[in-house]
């Protein structure tokens, strides 16, 4: 792909593919200022042909030069259709082909650089003697109808090897006769090399006429000025490559392209457009086989590379770090195998405790108030018992306070999932997790005890915030993660809504149902002239026949966050809603704690497995579920629906015969294909949100730009979640200070404490006194581009990989062009103090600060930024 883009490095312009370069005149070329005047409109086409092919051959050919480096059948260019080559009847025949395809301008425009070229400006303005050259072969060739037929240049076929000479035996020498002189003998005749065989020329993609559309299409309808030559957003804008793979992208394009215009570009502009991107960065086509809505989802066997990359995926998902060797080693001992044990030894990390809390944080946390002391009442407690202290004690004691309550919950799903325990157990829990600070918050530090730190924090709390233990509570009927006080707080209730709310998020987050969606018509004003229509009007009683039991099952919860043992008529009028129930099925008129009743039931419907299957489902594998398709949707999207939800089902059912155990469900979802992603139908690039992008560069980089004062990655800003001009600047400026940060500090380090670059030496030089490359020091450069390949991409390669190589051709051009660089220091922001106490800051060779470039394109990637 690095073949195909061109990046700005440390201000520095390089094209990777370099199909540029400024034809200068000439000696003995032949100046053509009044070409245009000797063409004679009178003249036959078969003369003009003539003169074409003359224009061409004294003149033009030599200004396109620099077009032969890409604009050859092996070129990167062959899919252009424009074909040059030493035969000038064929170069004129590719130059008619094109000019026929998208006019003479388009030709022109390319030469000068605009409005885009891969190959820059060949020559320098359209005042140039070589862009008046080309025009007026270009007139010329427009008259000439019946010009050399402007077809690709065909395949050349191999060469048969030239069989070798059979080397002239020896003469022998001729025995001396005295007086004679001995006859000298005669040299051997060295053998013939053989020929090496031509190889055959790859013949361009069999839609590259779509890609050559495409290509002047997307500069035609200008979306380069907002994603980019190939749709990477560089210099500046949005990416849509992620997209590329998704099966839909094309309708994708005809729907919402280009912005503000839509009708510009239809279906076969919008495939062209797709083909000619797909083809620029090597993007494989999603098969759909045949368009008979069938799509094969045959078990994919992973190679040992392919296993590499998801250990990678799901050490980052999981834990946000880089996989430890022992997994790398387990994989390549064990293949699929040592994935798997990998994986078990994750769900056993504290980091992915960490990660189960953050899925479950939006969902059933309330993130910007204060626990109400209502609730800690119930218990007979004190929510603010800071008020006993004073100044920085108080204030210690509130801040511990609120983060313990607002982490009840999530300390519960932890729990329960820390200790194999069904997933079920997050509803029917009788019993909470407590630190010291929401316990004594409670009222339950008779019931539990906390360690003492040594070195605590705060000396008048030596307890730890992170010290959780299970209390069992018998005072107020406990429902799991249903009763806890941010559920109730996040989902609040009015006297009228009379916990509708809560039961309608009930049903959205633990038993896979959406109320919104039940089929039928929204009530209209005449609907609410019945009695008390939601149990009356059958335009209201399909949703809430389903949703006010539920509701009725939270009436002891009152508009806060407390319970009241008993509830009167004046807090819930229960004749104006249905009775405790679920499913149809209704609460024992005996039951006094209707919430742990619905607990219980739901607990045992297979709902709330599919519902968690889903929950993971994005999370894990990346992918969005499905909406259902309606009736008029294509074969293809309505089998992919069917596929998704039976794998979801088929996983719900497997979760549940193996006792609601999580990390046997996050487990299969690693192993599935969804999971893998890049070949799978469908399939897309998640960008990585806010917070699981700062520890991967925390981990990568060890750039914390959590605190950092130059950090625009925060969830006001940045936001992490649709694709922006704004997010893809800020991509840039922080891909830009990262490295600045990170690369001194990392060659600072003791070798083996290295993330970035293991194999660096300070004292080594890329090339000896004599200008001469030192072999040893440039396979360490390549081992360390492998080694920053796998740790900010997961591409675990060698190091003859292709895309390494160009990589570290890129590093080559940077020392190149370093040299002419006056300045021999890194700035100071960018300088680091080493183990022996002295500063790296010189940069005599301009090694660190190519490293800095070479870090600063590699996170300012898509490969960095999604997973």
């Amino acid at each position: 792909m690095f073949t195909k883009r061109v990046f700005i490095v440390l201000g520095v312009c390089l094209t990777i593919v370099s199909c540029s370069g400024e034809q200068e005149q000439t000696d003995g070329s032949v100046s053509n200022d009044n070409l245009l005047d000797d063409i004679s409109t009178g003249e036959s086409s078969a003369q003009q042909c003539d003169v074409a092919l003359g224009l061409y051959s004294s003149t033009v050919k030599v200004d396109m030069q620099p077009c032969m480096t890409c604009h050859v059948t092996t070129g990167i260019a062959a899919s252009t259709q424009l074909i040059l080559n030493e035969t000038d009847s064929l170069s004129l025949s590719g130059i008619s082909f094109y000019q026929k395809q998208f006019g003479s301008q388009a030709l022109l425009g390319k030469t000068i650089g605009l409005p885009s070229h891969v190959g820059g400006a060949i020559f320098v303005d359209a005042s140039s003697q070589q862009y008046s050259n080309l025009n007026s072969l270009l007139v010329s060739l427009d008259a000439c109808n019946d010009v050399v037929p402007a077809t690709p240049v065909a395949p050349i076929a191999p060469i048969a090897p030239v069989t070798p000479v059979t080397p002239v035996t020896p003469v022998t020498p001729v025995t001396p006769v005295t007086p004679v002189t001995p006859v000298t003998p005669v040299t051997p005749v060295t053998p013939v090399t053989p020929v090496t065989p031509v190889t055959p020329v790859t013949p361009a993609p069999d839609n590259s006429l779509s890609i050559t559309r495409g290509e002047a299409l997307w500069v035609s309808l200008s979306c380069v000025s907002c994603h980019g030559d190939i749709g990477d957003g560089i210099p500046q804008g949005s990416t849509v490559i992620p997209s590329l793979s998704r099966t839909n992208v094309v309708q994708v394009t005809v729907d919402t392209m280009p912005f503000g215009n839509v009708a510009a570009c239809d279906l076969t502009c919008s495939e062209d457009i797709v083909a000619y991107l797909r083809f620029v960065n090597s993007i494989e086509v999603p098969v759909d086989n045949g368009g008979d809505g069938t799509v094969d989802n045959t078990p994919v066997v992973f190679t040992e590379k392919q296993l590499l990359k998801q250990l990678y995926k799901a050490s980052m998902n999981l834990l946000s770090r880089v996989p430890d060797q022992r997994w790398i080693d387990a994989i390549k001992n064990q293949q699929q195998a040592g994935l798997r044990t990998s994986v078990d030894e994750m769900l056993n990390d504290s980091s992915f405790y960490a990660r189960l809390r953050e899925i479950y944080t939006p969902l059933l946390v309330s993130p910007d108030r204060d626990p109400p002391n209502a609730y800690a009442t119930m218990f007979n407690g004190d929510m603010k018992w800071f008020e006993e202290y004073s100044g920085d004690t108080s204030t210690y004691a509130r801040n511990q306070i609120r983060l313990s309550t607002k982490q009840e919950p999530l300390r519960l799903i932890e729990y329960v999932v820390k200790n194999d325990k069904p997933f079920t157990e997050i509803l029917t829990a009788d019993y909470a997790l407590l630190n010291y600070y929401s316990a004594r918050a409670l009222n339950q530090l008779n019931n539990v005890q906390f360690q003492t730190l040594t070195n605590p924090e705060n000396a008048t709390f030596p307890y730890s915030v992170d010290e959780y233990k299970r209390v069992d509570i018998s005072s107020v009927p406990l429902a799991g993660v249903l009763t806890s006080n941010q559920f109730m707080q996040k989902y609040p209730t009015t006297s009228t809504n009379v916990n509708r709310h809560r039961a309608y998020n009930v049903y959205k987050i633990f038993l896979d149902t959406d109320i919104f969606e039940i089929s039928g018509s929204r009530v209209t004003t005449d609907d609410l002239n019945v009695s008390n229509p939601t149990l009356n009007n059958p335009s209201c009683t399909g949703c809430h026949n389903v949703l006010d039991p539920v509701s009725s099952s939270f009436r002891h919860w009152q508009r806060g966050t407390e319970r009241r043992a008993d509830y009167t008529r004046a807090r819930w009028n229960q004749n104006g809603i249905l009775v405790p129930g679920l499913n149809g099925q209704v609460m024992p008129d005996n039951e006094p704690a209707p919430l742990q009743w619905l607990a219980n039931e739901m607990a045992m419907d297979k709902r709330f497995s599919v519902a968690t299957v889903k929950t993971f489902f994005t999370e894990i594998t990346g992918y969005s579920l499905l909406i259902k398709p309606n009736d008029t949707a294509s074969a293809l999207d309505i089998n992919r629906y069917d596929y998704q939800q039976n794998f979801i089902r088929t996983l719900a059912d497997d979760f549940i015969g193996n006792a609601y155990n999580l990390k046997f469900l996050i487990a299969e979802l690693i192993k599935s294909d969804f999971f893998y992603g890049s070949d799978f139908n469908g399939g897309s690039s998640q960008l990585l949100p806010v917070d699981r992008l700062k520890r991967k560069i925390l981990t990568t980089t060890g750039v914390d730009s959590f605190s950092s004062s130059r950090n625009l990655l925060n969830r006001n800003v940045y936001q992490g979640k649709q694709t922006s001009g704004i997010m893809s600047l800020i991509q840039r400026y922080s891909a830009s200070y990262i490295s600045c940060l990170s690369v001194a500090p990392d060659m600072a380090k003791v070798q083996s404490l290295r993330v970035l670059l293991p194999e660096y030496d300070l004292s080594a030089t890329p090339f000896d006194a004599n200008g001469l490359d030192n072999a040893a020091v440039h396979l360490q450069i390549k081992q360390n581009i492998k080694n920053l390949m796998w740790v900010l991409w997961g591409d675990y390669v060698e190091v003859d990989d292709s895309e390494l190589l160009t990589i570290y051709e890129i590093y080559i051009n940077l020392l190149s062009i370093g040299l002419t660089d006056a300045d021999r220091n890194i700035s100071n922001t960018c300088d680091a103090v080493a183990a022996d106490g002295s500063v790296i800051r010189a940069d005599d060779d301009y090694q660190i600060r190519a490293w800095i470039g070479i870090v600063n394109l590699m996170i300012d990637d898509f490969r960095y930024l999604y997973e």
